[in-house]
């Protein structure tokens, strides 16, 4: 792919392209398992936290609500996850891994890992941190100022 030498130096770009073939990767490799990227983020999203409500994965995801909704049925049909009403508000109901969901999330993994592992290979264990480091910092500072 040619790429002018201006936007090669266009953070914002380099950034948005890099995301979209990163995506890409992650959505053939997770098509062998009946499942899209952002489905396997909930699930790793709530894996390790039983009190967030739709609202809040879609906040955090930065999904909108009816794709959160769209998303969330699909995971509760395949019994990878269940809702849970709230005890503090019964309007309210948190979405909570199931077994199902956990053992799926262990059969991906591997495969993942292998993906991750492909896409950063041209970088050294310490360039890897950096990198991450970096993204974390800049993330992070951006969703503060918002």
């Amino acid at each position: 792919m040619k790429v002018s030498e201006n936007l090669k130096s266009e953070n914002g770009f380099l950034i948005s392209k890099l995301s979209i073939l990163i995506q890409k990767d992650l959505e053939i490799g997770l098509a062998d398992f009946g499942i899209r990227l952002k489905q396997y983020a909930i699930l790793q999203l709530i894996e390790g936290n039983s009190k967030f409500n739709q609202r809040a994965v879609g906040e955090i995801l930065l999904l909108d609500r009816n794709t959160v909704v769209h998303f969330i049925d699909d995971l509760e049909k395949k019994g990878f996850l269940e809702r849970k009403r709230n005890p503090e508000d019964r309007r309210s109901y948190f979405v909570v891994i199931s077994k199902a969901g956990k053992k799926m999330l262990e059969k991906i993994k591997p495969s993942i890992d292998e993906i991750r592992k492909a896409q950063l290979s041209s970088l050294s264990e310490e360039e890897k941190t950096l990198l991450n480091n970096l993204l974390k910092k800049v993330l992070f500072s951006y969703l503060q100022r918002s």
